[in-house]
């Protein structure tokens, strides 16, 4: 082998430490490492759940639901010398009555909020120096009994019909009597034709908040 051969291999090592040095140093390589390990925020839905809103609170916490209005609350008071259970409404004026406190309005707060709420009036008007708040939110329910298949209790999660809460509850046994359904709404009771109904001749009524439906046998 010449000195050429040896000339051209020093050159050649050179260059390639220039090529290195330049790769390690380029923004492009940096910003390849940045973001395959760093989470991108975007403005997807899944990326505005978890950014904050203005008043603090991250979007996913505003988005559960308020309290309102006639729904039915349970408030324990721990860690106090007696410890209650209240259960109560929401009223129209949007409040509970909770003992030493008389109403506190707790409509349009979350549970977490109402909590919160209620451990510093207590704290703050110095009827106990520290105290745990529990707030649970029942859910609406009705009731569906007589010839279904499946008689009991069923969440009402949403708008639900009478032929709708009839299928929930497994449908019609064969000694029901469609034609005569009976719906137990306080001190009202109302009758319905299953059938008229199934057929569209009448409208098919809206089940409300701890509804009794009954359907009744044949004879």
């Amino acid at each position: 082998m010449g000195l050429d051969f040896y000339i051209k291999r020093l050159l050649f090592a050179a260059f390639a430490s220039v090529l290195l040095a330049a790769g390690c140093a380029s923004p492009y390589v940096d910003d390849y490492r940045l973001v395959r390990y760093r989470p991108v925020l975007g403005t997807g839905p899944a990326e505005q759940a978890v950014s904050a809103d203005p008043s603090g609170n991250s979007a996913g916490e505003s988005m559960l639901r308020s309290l309102g209005s006639g729904d039915r609350i349970l408030i324990y008071l721990r860690g106090i010398p007696v410890p209650e259970e209240i259960q109560d409404i929401v009223d129209g004026l949007g409040e509970v009555t909770l003992p030493y406190l008389g109403a506190v309005k707790l409509a349009g707060k979350t549970t977490s909020e109402a909590e919160s709420l209620i451990e510093s009036l207590y704290v703050d008007g110095h009827f106990y120096q520290q105290i745990n708040v529990i707030v649970v939110a029942e859910d609406e329910v009705y009731f569906v009994q007589g010839q279904v298949a499946k008689q009991g209790k069923f969440l009402l999660s949403g708008p639900v019909t009478l032929l709708q809460a009839i299928s929930e509850a497994g449908g019609y046994t064969p000694f029901a009597n469609r034609k005569k359904i009976k719906v137990i709404r306080g001190s009202e009771v109302l009758y319905y034709n299953g059938k008229d109904i199934a057929s569209g001749e009448i409208p098919d009524p809206p089940i409300r908040a701890d509804d009794i439906i009954e359907v009744l046998q044949k004879w």
